[in-house]
Formats: C-alpha cells, sequence, structure tokens
C-alpha cells in the first residue's frame, strides 16, 4: 500500500489563536475554548456569516500575506474585528481556528492527484494540545468540518 502525505506548514497558527485570546477572551484559554465550545459552526445559506482570515505575521502559506481579513455574508469589512457585533466578536476563537482549517484544506487539494481524498488530519504544536482542536474536527467527502 502506498502511503501519501503532505506537511504544511504555518506561522501564524498560535499567533493568531493567541492574538484573538488575548484581545477578546482575557488572555485565558479557558475562555477562549468555552467560547469555541458554544459557538456554532457556520451553516450554509445563513445570513450574517462571518468569516476571519488572520495572519497577523506574514505567512509561509499563503507566501507573504498579512494582517486580518474579516467577510460578513462574503463582504470584506474594512474595519476588522471592530466592524463585527458583540456576538459575532464572541464567536472569534471559533472562527479563526476554522480559518487555518479552510486554508489548509485549500493548499492540500492542490497536492492530492488523481481524485484523491483527504482522510486525516495530523495536527502537531503547541496549539494541538488542546485550545478547541479535540474532538472538533471531522472529515466528510475530503472536506475539514468543525462541529
Amino acid at each position: 500500500m502506498l502511503f501519501r502525505h503532505a506537511r504544511l506548514c504555518y506561522k501564524n497558527g498560535s499567533l493568531s489563536r493567541e492574538r484573538v485570546r488575548d484581545e477578546h477572551f482575557g488572555g485565558s484559554w479557558e475562555s477562549f475554548n468555552a467560547s469555541f465550545d458554544t459557538s456554532s459552526a457556520p451553516a450554509a445559506g445563513i445570513q450574517g456569516q462571518v468569516t476571519v482570515f488572520s495572519f497577523d505575521k506574514p505567512e509561509i502559506l499563503p507566501s507573504g500575506v498579512s494582517g486580518v481579513h474579516v467577510f460578513r455574508d462574503g463582504a470584506y469589512l474594512a474595519g476588522g474585528e471592530a466592524d463585527l457585533t458583540a456576538e459575532e466578536r464572541a464567536s472569534l476563537a471559533r472562527r479563526v481556528v476554522e480559518s487555518q482549517f479552510m486554508s489548509f484544506r485549500k493548499r492540500v487539494t492542490g497536492i492530492l492527484k488523481d481524485g484523491g481524498q483527504l482522510r486525516r488530519i495530523f495536527v502537531a504544536g503547541g496549539g494541538s494540545v488542546k485550545y478547541g482542536l479535540d474532538a472538533c474536527i471531522m472529515l466528510r467527502g475530503g472536506l475539514v468540518l468543525i462541529s
């Protein structure tokens, strides 16, 4: 059996989660995790969907991108996180983790060949210990879903 794997390296994983923790959850991982656990995953077709791409330092993948980019229902919010409602800011723990996995999925689909499917994700590094990641990642039909 042939095993294929890809390793992707990101600079901003922990940096972005730590910034969100510090700015929106009083520096507490407990508050960050509680927010993650109580925030719902986005559902297709529901108004008010928020997506956050957070690159606190110039990123390795995608090369050189930086800044915090916030979208609501696909529309860019020029004021970033400041343009979010209090309820939307309360869900930032989940949104920052989701965006990291969306980026991972985007990058790995370009690596897969011959209709290959993403079957497993191994998360390593300091952020893999908990911070909302344990028991929250599922793969369905090659899609990364955080439930």
